[in-house]
């Protein structure tokens, strides 16, 4: 959504776009600002957006897990036993996906692989690693995720 505003004899275009920090830039007249805010929310709806989409778009989920493991999980108590279930997370083909690229369709695949492997309350954790390193992520790191995509995902009863 772009905002024009006038400051100091100028406009100044403000375009903010999901999953991504807000661009800002002053023009002489409001008809540049409005030409250049309508290219950027179209750049960004057809996603050519090259603002930090550039980077959560080639973050896998693996790096995000890796940088949980040596960032976060070293706090916690019982911080061996969520480093074997991070190693168990990284080996699943989900890992390569990209954090852009995830779906909620993607986490339910990962819920019922793993489910043929162990046991319910084993993939609930998982589960729940994955939502608090997306969440630390977001929260933390400043990543431009626009939704939890395992914050949905639960057991399938």
């Amino acid at each position: 959504m772009a905002t024009i505003r006038k400051r100091n004899e100028r406009y100044q275009a403000q375009v903010r776009v999901a999953a991504s920090p807000p661009l800002s830039r002053t023009f002489e007249t409001r008809k540049e600002a409005v030409n250049w805010a309508k290219a950027r929310e179209l750049k960004a709806d057809t996603r050519k957006f090259d603002g930090h989409m550039k980077a959560i778009s080639r973050t896998t989920l693996y790096e995000l897990l890796d940088r949980y493991e040596k960032e976060i999980t070293p706090k916690k108590r019982g911080s061996w036993r969520e480093v074997y279930a991070i190693l168990a997370l990284k080996r699943h083909r989900i890992s390569v996906k990209t954090i852009a690229d995830l779906t909620e369709a993607d986490a339910a695949q990962y819920r019922d692989d793993r489910l043929n492997a162990v046991k319910e309350s084993t993939v609930l954790r998982e589960l729940a690693l994955f939502r608090h390193s997306l969440e630390t992520a977001r929260r933390l790191w400043g990543v431009q995720i626009s939704n939890n995509t395992f914050a949905t995902v639960q057991s399938r009863n």
